[in-house]
């Protein structure tokens, strides 16, 4: 039996607030080459999910790009994080960060 509540937004339950994540969100603009984009790496492993994005804008054109995958399981200090064909890799942490694919 339905009651008038039920049409209503419920209310969050507290558990739902402490919900982990991480990410890490990198612009890079190439103004001479008229490149300029945004990626975006998400990582959820209480929804085993792990998540990637980037917008680009090449000379006036846009590519979007996006993935989800499962949580890896090895993420932990993990020196790579996204996909094969979205990724970056850790070189050395706050110094050298290369977004090349290296396969």
């Amino acid at each position: 039996m339905a009651t008038t509540h039920d049409d209503l937004p419920h209310p969050v339950p507290p558990m739902a607030y402490l919900r982990y994540k991480e990410n890490w969100f990198f612009i890079f603009i190439d103004a001479v080459n008229s490149v300029f984009g945004v990626a975006h790496f998400n990582y959820e492993p209480g929804f085993d999910r792990g998540r990637t994005s980037c917008n680009l804008l090449v000379q006036g054109r846009l590519i979007k790009y996006a993935n989800q995958f499962a949580f890896p399981h090895n993420f932990a200090h993990y020196s790579i994080i996204g996909v094969k064909t979205l990724k970056v890799t850790f070189i050395e942490p706050y110094e050298h960060i290369d977004g090349a694919d290296s396969s």
